[in-house]
């Protein structure tokens, strides 16, 4: 679930308009394309990236089912900010992910990717902190067509990891 919701949002943040790219040809707009954005557009999400908003966020809550989990229920949500100067750095970018499901299994991740001076500095930073429920039947598909492996486990998770990177600057000399 939570490689899921990172996987949307890192999707929600490429779409960005700092990462727009020019077609190779022009096409005809879809209908089923934009009945789409307009659903999209009621969560926040919309073409064009607004530096001037403080935070331009979108939010899509999310439904799930697993057999380890049962029924859940979880938010993404993306948030952009910063300046792109003039669209040659891509936005500084929130997410935030919290779930709970029916097993008593929840959890939040937190992901910041920070981009300022111009983007020769950037910050990242990654949180999660999460209580599952599970279940392991085995390894490989016969193991785990078999009931009688079935073996329960949980597991508690709080993780906290930095970067912090600098542009270098190459310097050449000619003899």
């Amino acid at each position: 679930m939570t490689h899921l919701l990172r996987v949307a949002a890192l999707t929600c943040c490429l779409a960005s308009p700092a990462f727009a790219v020019k077609p190779l040809f022009e096409t005809t707009p879809s209908e089923t394309t934009k009945k789409l954005d307009d659903i999209l557009a009621i969560f926040g999400a919309e073409e064009d990236y607004d530096p001037n908003k403080g935070i331009d966020s979108s939010y899509i809550p999310a439904l799930f089912y697993t057999p380890e989990q049962g029924f859940g229920v979880g938010l993404l949500y993306v948030g952009l900010y910063g300046d792109t100067h003039g669209g040659t750095t891509q936005p500084s970018s929130m997410v935030i992910n919290p779930y709970i499901s029916t097993n008593g299994s929840k959890g939040i991740t937190f992901e910041n990717r920070h981009f300022f001076s111009g983007d020769h500095h950037r910050f990242y930073l990654d949180l999660e902190l999460f209580d599952d429920a599970g279940v392991y039947y085995g390894v490989g598909h016969d193991a785990g067509s078999v009931n009688d492996n079935k073996i329960n486990y949980s597991e508690k998770v709080a993780l906290i990891e930095q970067l912090y990177s600098q542009k270098s600057r190459m310097i050449s000399t000619l003899a």
